[in-house]
């Protein structure tokens, strides 16, 4: 889920890499990836590489002979693989979907060495010139940049204050001359404590920018399980992680996968057509049984619309004005539980988990919208185990 608060209408991009997910039967084939990590410079081998797949709990180290193994994972899903260690690039390897059950992969890390005086704030080509800020070097005004980057990263859903940015020191920002863009580069991945969830997230930020209409990032996440202090503290992670699944994108498309509108309307969500969007996001019809359509096309599903979806998780609340939108009103409640799915390609790629395969294929409104990292599950959590 991925947008911005009720404090002004700016669109926010659901962002993710193409990534892997548990399997829905244990019958189903599976494969394995093993390899070896070794120094580009030298060839000598690397131990205690982090190699993992991205947005997941899977992930190992690598052996005193450079060796990592990672399966049983499952056949017939794309998924990337990444190796990060300090001091060295980051390597990253989409597999092919249809590849062989076992693949092997022949990873060489060249050296790096990233300071935050190497970091450079590159603008957009014909975009606005951006200004440095380090915290270094303009503490007061990084810190107010930071909190700005915290609540647009992490959300502004009440997960988002139970997160912590561990590292907050390996980030600078270029602001534009005007205040109306932010821009965030790291010189090493984020280290972030999400409390609410009971998870540890080791985020490679790609890429971070707002203007004043769109928010996107990418990254490359690897989930790690906190340990529970007690038995009453692991029973309300996995409440939150089950809130946090419930009414989310990935259960509306999982119920389209699993059965049509039918079951995304039997699992909670009433789905409207916004036909005049852009004028007033709150004027909405009814969607026919064939407005929304997931079509095999291949590994995927195309999901496709016949205008965007203005989407309501039942039975907490139906749609109120909003301030937040065009043409609303007052803002209120309800307004957590309403949410606008826009292709703004006309059709947009799933994988068969629920997960979109583009993350610039599709923009959120409403509570989809203000559900970011914070909100964030690991691509193999199953709401039913």
């Amino acid at each position: 889920m991925r947008g911005m608060g009720p404090t002004g209408w700016i669109r926010a991009v659901l962002l993710g890499l193409m990534a892997w997910s548990a399997p829905a039967a244990s019958a189903q084939a599976h494969r394995l990836v093993e390899g070896r990590v070794v120094a580009a410079d030298t060839g000598s081998p690397l131990a205690d590489v982090n190699v993992f797949l991205a947005h997941t709990l899977t992930g190992t180290t690598t052996r005193a002979d450079g060796g990592f193994s990672l399966g049983p994972l499952p056949a017939g899903e794309p998924f990337t693989v990444v190796a990060s260690h300090l001091g060295y690039a980051l390597f990253v390897h989409e597999l092919d979907p249809a590849g062989p059950d076992t693949v092997r992969l022949d990873v060489r890390l060249p050296p790096i060495v990233v300071s935050l005086d190497e970091v450079v704030i590159a603008a957009d080509r014909g975009g606005p010139a951006l200004r440095r800020i380090a915290r270094s070097e303009e503490p007061s005004e990084w810190l107010f940049h930071m909190r700005q980057f915290l609540r647009l990263f992490l959300g502004e859903t009440p997960n988002a204050t139970h997160c912590t940015l561990l590292n907050p020191d390996v980030l600078v920002f270029g602001v534009s001359e005007d205040g109306r863009v932010l821009v965030a580069e790291a010189s090493a991945p984020l280290e972030i404590e999400n409390k609410a969830l009971g998870y540890r997230i080791t985020y490679h930020l790609i890429e971070f920018r707002n203007d004043a209409e769109t928010l996107r990032y990418r990254g490359l996440p690897r989930f790690e399980t906190l340990e529970p202090r007690n038995r009453r503290e692991a029973r309300r992670w996995e409440r939150r992680r089950r809130d946090a699944y419930e009414g989310s994108p990935r259960h509306f498309l999982a119920a389209l996968l699993s059965g049509g509108m039918e079951t995304a309307e039997r699992d909670g969500f009433e789905i409207r057509l916004a036909l005049r969007f852009e004028y007033d996001a709150l004027e909405s019809r009814p969607a026919g049984t064939d407005a929304v359509r997931l079509r095999p096309d291949g590994t995927y599903h195309r999901l496709v619309t016949a205008a965007p979806l203005h989407v309501i998780y039942w039975p907490d609340a139906g749609p109120q004005h909003s301030a937040t939108l065009p043409g609303g009103g007052a803002p209120t409640p309800a307004a957590d539980y309403t949410s606008w799915l826009v292709l703004p390609h006309g059709a947009a790629d799933v994988l068969s988990t629920g997960h979109f395969l583009d993350p610039y294929a599709v923009t959120m409104y409403g509570q989809w919208g203000r559900s970011r990292v914070a909100d964030d599950l690991p691509r193999d959590y199953r709401p039913d185990e």
